[in-house]
């Protein structure tokens, strides 16, 4: 997105970086239209010049008359430095780039170069000449070389309808003064001998009315060269890049600007196409699941907002200011979604991640513990609902052995190739060190198995550290010294041929695979599927996994409000950033060939802000396409 060659190289005498690499077509034209309003102040205020005082230059160049010369040096030595002070200075001050140290420092040398002789031959004139030689010399090279990069012709750069009024402006006022002479009867300064010359009074009385004329009309129209008629930073029609920023919501920005301040500094540019899916001003949700028909479907943890069900489905509509107004309604029913503790395994406590398998039933992974406490038995489990009829058709309640005082049930994948019903993989992301594993669930007979219990690489780095918005996220209560997140395995996704599973732990920025054909062989031990296990290398802190249906891997990036494409390689793509996006949570595909992800503020919640809770409604569900057009 970023025009060739401007920005990285260094070797030109000016150039104009443009500072971010992903600009909008409305931007670049805003640049490239400020480049020429501002070089048309520079080149035409000496167009004027020469016009007006032509007699004294070609006195000063031709007869060496240095008494002539002077208004010639006064008018050089202020107008013409005042004019190079405004483009380098209303170029920064735009915030739309800077002058390259290099550029300064040639103008420099060459002015100092030709003063001297300019000097020699035509007095204190020529030091004002010198720097009128090197300013219009380098900014006739950056008109050229802007056109040149940008591939447009020079004179669609210049602002031909300003200097049409300019000009327009100052041949009235030139005509008004002549005729303004000759009612008051002062000499005519056409009186000419017969070689073309003024003579005698007439050519003294011309001198002495038409110099202070000519000086006023030249101020005046410096001063026109400074008025801003219109904002030339913005395109002259709305572009399909300037219509969408338009309605695009922006985040919270300061109204009143603080004095000094630069205006129009550059922002962090937004990517992808992003669509509001559903809004939350309730309880904070965690996960999201699309079916097959496009039905949505969230979660609400028990992490200190008040919660009354915890899986619901959400409708949508927009609304007349175009807003997107969303519902919520308790799921598969309130005589589940609601907890009942006289009926732990019928009723669901808090549920941490809902996701729709293959066969389009809903599965809800109950953690079975409030603010992530330990798990009440019995209430720990993985609740089947098929989508057709709103049934409970499975729910597998998990055994002491295998959520243990310290588990975190967080998320789960499912593999139905494998056995008669298939097979769950869900993650332990317990905070203390040395619990973390994967639980291998048999949907068929209910049996659950804690595979890599301890393993190192599922537990968190005991000196992460993410930072989020600018502020290290660290558990965060009054009168305690902070401490890390500490959560271990936590995004996890299957590859779409079901032979790797990917894991990450909230705190790290590493990814992991497993092979699933180990992983779920009840006959490997976990010494066996350990050696499985590989170490893909470096990755952006995630929260969320997801797999593209091509094999790639999703994963959220909450440091940066982004969602990134791992490729094979090991390399990423960026598929969505925005400013909005803040804590990509979990992630899904939808059948329609989006991906779905929630935004919840999570490193706002008061246990990482010294008991205050910064979130600020409402909470989101954004979608954007996997391969450009769904």
């Amino acid at each position: 997105d970023e025009i060739p060659g401007i920005g990285p190289s260094r070797k030109r005498a000016l150039l104009l970086h443009f500072g971010e690499p992903q600009r909008t077509e409305a931007e670049r034209l805003g640049l490239l239209r400020a480049a020429g309003g501002l070089l048309g102040q520079l080149v035409f205020p000496l167009f004027f010049f020469l016009i007006l005082f032509r007699r004294e230059l070609f006195g000063v160049a031709f007869a060496h008359r240095y008494d002539a010369a002077v208004p010639l040096f006064v008018v050089a030595s202020l107008v013409v430095p005042l004019r190079a002070y405004n483009f380098t200075a209303l170029l920064q001050h735009k915030g739309q780039g800077h002058l390259i140290t290099r550029g300064a420092l040639l103008d420099l040398a060459l002015a100092l170069a030709l003063m001297y002789p300019l000097y020699r031959w035509l007095g204190l004139v020529g030091v004002a000449l010198a720097f009128v030689i090197s300013t219009y010399l380098q900014a006739g090279y950056y008109l050229g070389h802007t056109a040149r990069l940008a591939g447009v012709p020079w004179p669609s750069l210049l602002p031909w309808r300003p200097w049409a009024r300019q000009v327009a402006g100052a041949a009235l006022g030139l005509g008004l003064l002549h005729a303004l002479l000759g009612l008051a009867g002062l000499p005519d300064p056409s009186d000419r001998g017969p070689e073309g010359r003024a003579t005698g009074a007439g050519a003294r009385a011309s001198h002495r009315t038409m110099l202070p004329s000519r000086a006023l009309v030249f101020a005046l129209l410096g001063l026109a060269a400074c008025r801003r008629d219109e904002d030339i930073t913005r395109p002259a029609a709305p572009t399909a890049d300037a219509v969408t920023e338009a309605v695009r919501p922006a985040a919270p920005v300061e109204s009143a600007r603080t004095p000094g301040a630069m205006p129009s500094l550059f922002t962090d540019a937004p990517h992808g196409a992003l669509e509001i899916v559903a809004t939350f001003d309730g309880p904070m949700p965690t996960g999201v699941t699309v079916s097959k028909a496009g039905r949505v479907f969230v979660n609400y943890p028990r992490w200190g907002d008040p919660v009354t069900f915890t899986v619901a489905e959400v409708t949508s509509r927009p609304s007349a200011s175009g807003d997107v107004t969303s519902s919520a309604a308790a799921y598969p029913s309130e005589a589940v979604a609601v907890y009942d503790a006289a009926r732990p395994k019928d009723t669901l406590r808090a549920v941490q991640s809902v996701v729709i398998d293959a066969n389009d039933r809903l599965w809800a992974l109950d953690t079975g513990s409030e603010l992530m406490g330990p798990p009440q038995i019995g209430a720990a489990k993985l609740v089947g609902v098929d989508l057709a009829t709103s049934k409970v058709v499975k729910t597998i309640v998990f055994e002491p052995t295998v959520v243990l005082p310290t588990t975190y049930l967080n998320d789960v994948r499912f593999d139905l190739r494998r056995g008669k019903e298939g097979v769950a993989f869900i993650t332990d992301s317990s905070k203390q060190p040395g619990t973390n594993a994967i639980i291998v669930v048999d949907l068929a007979t209910g049996k659950a198995r804690r595979r890599l219990h301890g393993h190192a690489l599922l537990s968190a780095d005991p000196k992460f550290v993410a930072v989020v918005e600018g502020a290290p996220v660290m558990t965060r209560k009054p009168g305690q010294p902070p401490q890390p997140i500490g959560m271990g395995a936590d995004g996890i996704a299957i590859s779409p041929d079901g032979k790797t599973l990917y894991v990450c732990t909230l705190a790290s920025r590493r990814l992991l695979s497993i092979d699933v054909d180990a992983l779920a062989d009840d006959a490997k031990s976990d010494a066996d599927v350990a050696k499985t296990v590989k170490d893909l290398g470096y990755k952006p802190a995630s929260d969320g996994l997801e797999t593209h249906p091509d094999g790639r891997v999703i994963v959220t990036a909450y440091e940066h409000n982004a969602i990134l494409l791992r490729n094979p390689d090991g390399t990423f793509e960026r598929l969505a950033h925005d400013a909005r996006m803040l804590w990509p949570d979990t992630l899904a595909v939808g059948a329609n060939g989006y991906l779905y992800f929630t935004a919840n503020q999570l490193h706002r919640q008061p246990d990482y802000q010294n008991g205050k809770d910064e979130r600020h409604k409402p909470y989101v569900v954004f979608r954007t396409p996997l391969s450009g057009k769904p």
